[in-house]
C-alpha cells in the first residue's frame, strides 16, 4: 500500500537514493593509485567496505568522487608515516 501523501513522488518504497557525482580518474588510474599504497582492490574493499563488485562495476559506471576523497586521505596517510619513519631514523643517529 502506498501512501499518496508523500513529497517525493519519484521515490519507490521510500527509496530515496540519489547518484553520486563522478570523479574524472579513470578505472585503471584507480588501480595504479592502489598500487602505490601497496594495496589493491579487495584489500581497499575491505578497508572502505564498499564490495568488490561495487568497485568492479565502477569500470562501467564511472568511480564516485567520495572514493577519490578517501583515496587522496590514503596518500596523504601515507606520505606523513614516510615522513615520520624518516625522522625517527635521523633522530637515531
Amino acid at each position: 500500500m502506498q501512501n499518496k501523501s508523500r513529497k517525493n513522488k519519484n521515490t519507490i518504497y521510500g527509496k530515496t537514493r540519489t547518484k553520486s557525482k563522478k570523479s574524472q580518474i579513470i578505472f585503471d588510474d584507480l588501480k595504479k593509485r592502489l598500487r602505490l599504497l601497496n594495496s589493491n582492490i579487495s584489500s581497499f574493499s575491505r578497508y572502505s567496505g564498499i564490495s568488490t563488485p561495487t568497485i568492479y562495476g565502477w569500470q562501467k559506471n564511472g568511480i564516485p568522487m567520495y572514493v577519490q576523497r578517501i583515496i587522496e586521505l590514503l596518500e596523504a596517510k601515507k606520505i606523513t608515516k614516510d615522513r615520520l619513519k624518516e625522522l625517527s631514523e635521523i633522530n637515531t643517529i
